[in-house]
């Protein structure tokens, strides 16, 4: 489970869900997590480095997320 707080928000997603065969049968869907990243974090009124600084990362990874380019 992967948790993510924004202000008074949090939002929280499983990475994948698994078949009772262990198999990965669903993705998260890493532009509609980006989108959400991003409209949560501009309602906030916060930049991308205001919220990686709260977040003890840089504000590349912030970038990255958003675009959808990556949640690691």
């Amino acid at each position: 489970m992967i948790c993510l707080s924004i202000g008074y928000v949090q939002i929280n997603w499983d990475e994948a869900a698994q078949s009772r065969k262990g198999q990965v049968t669903e993705m998260v869907d890493c532009e509609k997590v980006g989108a959400l990243l991003f409209r949560l974090r501009r309602e906030k009124g916060l930049t991308q480095r205001q919220l990686a600084e709260q977040m003890h990362l840089s504000d590349r990874t912030i970038s990255k997320w958003e675009r959808g380019v990556s949640l690691r």
